[in-house]
């Protein structure tokens, strides 16, 4: 009998909040390292579940602007528009792809090391259409002088920031020079930001170049 007491007064414990309070003039409050780490979970659940009705509130607001306005039209929505990337090496802007000239190219940073040419990890680019669309299909022309077989492991990503972007294509590649690449995504999804990028963990010849970005509704 006093061991099935105990194991109750046990389980009872358990149960029990983490504050203990004395009559009197003592009150002690106790909270073990396992709660404290189950409320910092709490937490983060809490924030990543407000992150995610923030993006679909955005998509719903994308999706209103684009009934609005329409398909934001045929013409190539990244030409001329606000752009980044991760690195640049020699004065190679990314407006350089965006500037509807096809000679020009874009690359990210790189060094000479063990006879071959380096990169960064993941390197990548991206545009800024200025304005929700539908985005129905992405071009994007690779470099005409040399080193066509750069361009691989591409992942294209699109979304209304950023911060948010979701699957549109990939191509394995490796491509050749002057290749054309267009990528459609599964569904036409309305996005504002376009984004390139080549997963690529090895930093041999990981140079992201090519020439121009092409964005279509």
């Amino acid at each position: 009998m006093k061991m099935l007491f105990f194991l109750l007064l046990s389980l009872l414990h358990v149960g029990l909040p983490s504050r203990i309070t004395f009559t009197g003039t003592a009150s002690i409050s106790c909270c073990s390292e396992l709660e404290k780490k189950v409320k910092q979970l709490d937490r983060r659940a809490e924030i990543n579940a407000l992150k995610a009705k923030i993006e679909t509130l955005e998509e719903r607001i994308a999706n209103i602007e684009y009934k609005k306005t329409g398909s934001c039209g045929k013409k190539n929505l990244a030409l001329n528009k606000k752009c980044g990337q991760s690195s640049y090496k020699d004065g190679s802007a990314c407006g350089l792809a965006v500037d509807g000239n096809f000679n020009t190219v874009i690359h990210t940073t790189y060094f000479w090391k063990n006879n071959a040419w380096h990169g960064e990890t993941n390197p990548y680019w991206w545009v800024d259409l200025e304005s929700s669309c539908v985005v129905k299909l992405i071009k994007i022309y690779n470099r005409k002088d040399c080193c066509g077989k750069r361009f691989r492991n591409v992942e294209v990503t699109i979304g209304n920031s950023l911060a948010y972007m979701k699957f549109c294509g990939y191509y394995k590649g490796t491509a050749t020079k002057g290749e054309i690449i267009s990528m459609s995504c599964r569904e036409p999804m309305v996005a504002r930001y376009v984004k390139v990028m080549m997963k690529d963990q090895n930093t041999e010849d990981t140079i992201l170049n090519f020439a121009e970005v092409q964005v279509f509704s």
